[in-house]
């Protein structure tokens, strides 16, 4: 019977398990596809700081990406709402990418109109507008709105979003008619302020304005009160009102107040700040090795992605990654891992009634934060309700590791999306948030305990001892972990990746020429009788500034798995073929390019989902590691329903999130 394995491209490093044997792969050469001054692995906000840093200073920058888009810090474990630092008001890049939310309550004087009503007074808060028939809120009179903040704080400015409309039926339009301030909610003193009237949109009715209330002078306050009434005359009997808006001062913020984005918004600042800069880069396409020039030295990297793997040349890397795979790919130190139990989060949006609930979980529904989702056109699901009043939820669980493995990181994944399972969700994080306790040794540790500034900061701390030209930017770096903690505010990355940056591209620029680039062989691996094939054609050109080529020695690729029946993708067609196999006694490892059971179209509720990881192909079937086995699946069988005995699922991530090449051979 034909057997066939498993085999990874990790190149003598262990993924999950260690590994019993391994299959040489026959020397050969790696196209070259890109030639930098700088080479930046990492998607992330920061990694597009230091990109941006370096081209700034002279040097010629390419970016790879290991996810198929940029803003993965952010976007993939939903921290889209980071605590206000002084480097918000300075960063360029910070300041393209978020805003300042203050969260706040609010009650109206008169009860809202059936027509457009306010449940639970979250619609004038909800950050939805430009939408009067769906998100605005209709009253019949004049109101006045109470707002409470969650302590005292500086108050800058107001924004109300509303709508006129002058003609047809049942016309509408609101003034700003006062501002009032409170520290008790008992005793008001009226505010003197100016109004500025914006019209936003310019249709035959229903247009939205937004009116700017903008103070004398900045006041403190707990309590505000805004006066808007309909106008005088008669032509109006009514106002529809939509957004508020509150801004405070860095320097003396309203309690709670945090900057925020959203996925798209990150994604489309960061493509455009690169853009704009002229700095190349390529997504999808995880780093899977670090070449070296004639003496050993850090040269550049190699992708995976779709097309097969390129080389990527290069003065100085910066290994923005969330691992430092990279670093220690190029033979840099890390500190052995301390077993213990470690914090982690998940970002779940739910309804406000059905948040996620399960022992040890720890659940924060985080202020002034609301999503609206309603089904329309088809009925709701049996026992589904038909619409979602969607809150934002921090889910926090302690867990226990021994080693640090990814097979540890993925069963603790697993946990945790059990644990933060709800039928209503809407939205979740695909990567946990947490603080890794082992770093990259450095040429010198940094001595602060706690941040004390980007520019104070000893950059020796984030060059790897041993490893030249090459950088850590993140977490990883060698930091104490209470300053790593400060770190992990994305604002005071983006300010470090510029002093990084800076540094890499004057020593890439003081750099001799590279010379007797490759991937050099593993030490005693001799090609046996099985043959590793992959795509090694390039890019296309329009990709391309580079040609020729970097040789490959002979290396060894890990065995993952040796089985009787592969199973490439787990969609819908792949799944009941894994589990038929399974069922007929044969061990069947599934490969989900995608990181999850479903395919195109996964039930997030209701099938095994791992974060997506990109970087898979089809043509060079590269994934990355096992994470479901029968014995998970025998304890919760509601939630996979294809894997039986004898069944894996294979979604893209290796020890070191690095990707693998499958292997044939029987």
């Amino acid at each position: 019977m034909m057997k066939v394995r498993l085999a990874t491209v990790c190149l003598g490093v262990t993924c999950l398990t260690q590994a019993a044997e391994s299959v040489v792969q026959s020397a050969r050469s790696v196209p070259v596809v890109r030639d930098a001054d700088v080479v930046v692995v990492g998607g992330g906000s920061a990694a597009v700081a230091a990109a941006i840093a370096a081209k700034t200073n002279g040097a010629s920058v390419f970016l790879a990406a290991p996810r198929t888009y940029l803003g993965d810090d952010l976007a993939g474990t939903r921290e889209l709402w980071p605590a206000p630092v002084p480097e918000f008001s300075v960063h360029p890049l910070a300041q393209r990418i978020f805003s300042l939310k203050v969260p706040f309550a609010y009650q109206a004087d008169v009860v809202p109109d059936g027509a457009h009503t306010d449940p639970g007074n979250t619609r004038l808060a909800d950050g939805v507008q430009f939408s009067a028939s769906t998100g605005s809120v209709q009253y019949n009179s004049n109101v006045v709105l109470t707002v409470t903040f969650a302590g005292t704080g500086s108050v800058t400015q107001l924004d109300l979003h509303y709508y006129v409309r002058t003609l047809g039926a049942g016309p509408f339009n609101t003034e700003v008619a006062g501002l009032e301030r409170s520290e008790d909610g008992a005793s008001w003193t009226v505010v003197a302020c100016n109004t500025q009237l914006e019209q936003l949109t310019a249709l035959a009715d229903d247009n939205t304005w937004l009116a700017r209330i903008v103070p004398v002078a900045p006041f403190r306050a707990r309590f505000v009160r805004l006066a808007c009434n309909i106008p005088p005359g008669g032509t109006y009997m009514r106002q529809l009102l939509d957004e508020l808006t509150v801004h405070t001062s860095l320097g003396d913020p309203i309690p709670g107040s945090s900057f925020q984005t959203t996925p798209l918004a990150l994604k489309r600042a960061l493509d455009l700040a690169l853009e704009e800069e002229g700095i190349s880069f390529l997504g999808g396409a995880p780093v899977c090795d670090v070449l070296r020039d004639a003496e050993g030295k850090p040269a550049g990297v190699v992708l995976a992605n779709r097309a097969g793997r390129q080389a990527v040349t290069a003065r100085v890397v910066i290994d923005a990654t969330e691992s430092a795979w990279p670093a220690r790919c190029a033979g840099a130190v890390k500190t052995a891992f301390t077993p213990g139990d470690y914090a982690f989060s998940r970002i779940v949006v739910a309804d406000a009634t059905n948040a996620p609930s399960a022992p040890g979980l720890s659940v924060v529904a985080l202020p002034g934060l609301a999503y609206q989702a309603a089904i329309s056109g088809v009925a709701a699901p049996s026992g589904m309700p038909t619409s979602v009043d969607g809150r934002v939820y921090r889910c926090t669980f302690n867990a226990h590791m021994d080693t640090g493995s990814m097979l540890e990181l993925l069963e603790i994944e697993q946990a945790a999306r059990d644990l933060t399972w709800t039928k209503t969700c809407l939205d979740q994080a695909d990567r946990l948030a947490w603080l890794p306790p082992d770093r990259i040794v450095g040429v010198a540790p940094e001595q602060a305990a706690a941040w004390p500034g980007a520019a104070a900061l000893n950059l020796d701390a984030f060059r790897p001892q041993g490893v030249p030209h090459l950088y850590v930017l993140g977490v990883r770096a060698d930091l104490p972990r209470t300053l790593a903690a400060d770190l992990q505010n994305p604002a005071r990355q983006m300010a470090l990746a510029d002093r990084v940056g800076a540094a890499a591209a004057v020593e890439a620029l003081a750099r001799a020429p590279l010379a007797g680039v490759a991937l050099p062989a593993d030490a005693g691996a001799v090609p046996a009788t099985e043959e590793v094939r992959e795509m090694l054609a390039g890019l296309p050109p329009a990709l391309t500034n580079a040609l020729g080529t970097v040789a490959e020695g002979a290396r060894s690729l890990p065995v993952l798995a040796e089985c009787e029946v592969l199973v490439v993708g787990a969609g819908t067609a792949a799944c009941p073929h894994d589990h038929l196999a399974a069922a007929r006694g044969r061990f069947s490892p599934a490969c989900a390019g995608r990181g999850w059971s479903g395919g195109c179209a996964p039930a997030r509720r209701s099938t095994r989902r791992c974060a997506p990881r990109p970087g898979q192909s089809r043509n060079a079937a590269r994934c990355h590691s096992a994470v479901g086995r029968a014995r998970r699946d025998q304890r919760r069988p509601r939630r996979r329903r294809h894997a039986g005995a004898g069944c894996a699922l294979h979604d893209g991530r290796c020890a070191d999130r690095r990707p693998y090449r499958l292997v044939l051979s029987w």
